[in-house]
C-alpha cells in the first residue's frame, strides 16, 4: 500500500534536515562508505523527495492486538490461504502482481478479487474446496501458488507473503559479485516504496520483500516516551533496511537522537522529520529507515540497557 497522497507539501525545508545518518563507517557492496558520503548521498536524496507529500502510515497505527497480519515465506510450496465467507481478506506481495485462476469451478460466483498495487483483496461469496491459484511478479514473472478455499469461520487475518531470501550470485572462483545494493540504494528504495508517487517506483531485482519476525510494537528508543510500529523491510545481499513508524506519547515536543537509538545500525535516515510535536498534535510521527547487516529482529535486539 502506498502511503502517498495529493495533499499540500508538508515541511519541504525540514526533509534536509531529517535526513540523518549514524556515525560509523561501514563496508556495502565492497564499497566503504563513510559518514560524509551518506549524508551527501542521503540529502540528494531528500532534495528528490521534496515533491512528494507525507501521508502517516494511519494502517500502521491503528494495528493492535485486534488487527494483525501474519508473515508467510514462499519456498516453492503451495501457500495456504483459508477464506471466511462474507469477510475480505488481503494477501499482500513484494510488488505488483497478476492473479491467474485456471480452474472452471472458481468463479466470480463464489470469490471476489481485487488486484490493487501488489495486494488482493479477497472476498468468498460462499464455501468452496481448495483450488490452485498463481500469482504472478511483475517485476520478475516468478510465480507464486496458492491453495484458496473458503469456510464459514476461517480467519481472515491479513496474510504478508515474502520472498525467501537468495543467494547472492557468485564469480568463477566462488566469489560473491558485487550486484548488492549499497547502503545509499536500500535507503532510498525504501522511502521511495512507501512515499512515492507509483510512477516514480522501480524494483531492482537486486532488492526483495523479507519477513521481519517482530512484534507490532516494539522499543526502539531509550526513554520510553516513544512507540515503533515496524512497517515492512527489504534485503539485498547480507544488508537489510526496515522502516519503521516512531510516534510521540509524551506531551512534548521530542527530537529523536542516534544515541537513543537501540540495536546495531549501519546507516538512518528520518522521513519527513527527526523531531516529534507533542501527542495528539499532527506531526507526533515520523518514519525511521534502518540499515543493518541483519535482519531487523536480529539487529533490534543487539542491545544492552545497560550499554548506551
Amino acid at each position: 500500500m502506498k502511503l502517498f497522497n495529493k495533499a499540500p507539501i508538508l515541511h519541504k525545508v525540514t526533509v534536509v534536515d531529517a535526513i540523518t545518518c549514524m556515525g560509523k563507517a561501514h563496508t556495502l557492496k565492497s564499497r566503504r562508505l563513510t559518514k560524509k558520503s551518506i549524508c551527501l548521498a542521503l540529502a540528494i536524496l531528500a532534495m528528490a523527495t521534496m515533491s512528494w507529500s507525507y501521508a502517516e502510515p494511519a494502517s500502521v497505527l491503528a494495528t493492535s492486538s485486534t488487527q494483525k497480519s501474519e508473515h508467510v515465506v514462499w519456498g516453492k510450496r503451495p501457500i495456504t490461504v483459508t477464506l471466511p465467507v462474507g469477510t475480505e481478506r488481503m494477501v499482500s506481495f513484494p510488488g505488483p502482481v497478476e492473479f491467474i485462476n485456471h480452474n472452471a469451478t472458481l468463479t466470480t460466483d463464489n470469490l471476489r478479487v481485487i488486484n490493487n498495487a501488489g495486494t488482493l483483496y479477497l472476498l468468498a461469496k460462499k464455501s468452496f474446496s481448495p483450488v490452485r491459484v498463481e500469482v504472478q511478479l511483475i517485476s520478475s514473472g516468478e510465480i507464486i501458488l496458492m491453495d484458496v478455499s473458503a469456510q464459514a469461520q476461517a480467519d481472515g487475518t491479513t496474510l504478508d507473503v515474502v520472498l525467501a531470501p537468495k543467494s547472492a550470485p557468485t564469480q568463477k572462483g566462488g566469489a560473491p559479485m558485487s550486484n548488492e545494493a549499497s547502503a545509499i540504494d536500500l535507503l532510498q528504495f525504501a522511502v521511495q516504496q512507501l512515499y512515492a508517487p507509483e510512477r516514480l517506483l522501480n524494483h531492482p531485482l537486486s532488492i526483495s520483500r523479507v519477513p521481519m519476525n517482530t512484534h507490532r510494537v516494539v522499543s526502539l528508543f531509550y526513554g520510553g516516551i516513544t512507540n515503533a510500529f515496524p512497517i515492512a523491510s527489504w534485503s539485498s545481499g547480507d544488508a537489510f533496511v526496515t522502516a519503521v513508524l516512531v510516534k510521540n506519547q509524551s506531551n512534548s515536543k521530542q527530537k529523536l537522537k542516534h544515541s537513543a537509538l537501540k540495536g546495531d545500525w549501519v546507516a538512518m535516515a528520518f522521513y519527513p522529520t527527526q523531531t516529534l510535536t507533542p501527542n495528539g498534535t499532527p506531526h507526533d510521527k515520523t518514519t525511521v529507515f534502518l540499515v543493518s547487516h541483519r535482519p531487523f529482529a536480529i539487529a533490534q535486539a543487539s542491545f544492552s540497557e545497560g550499554g548506551r
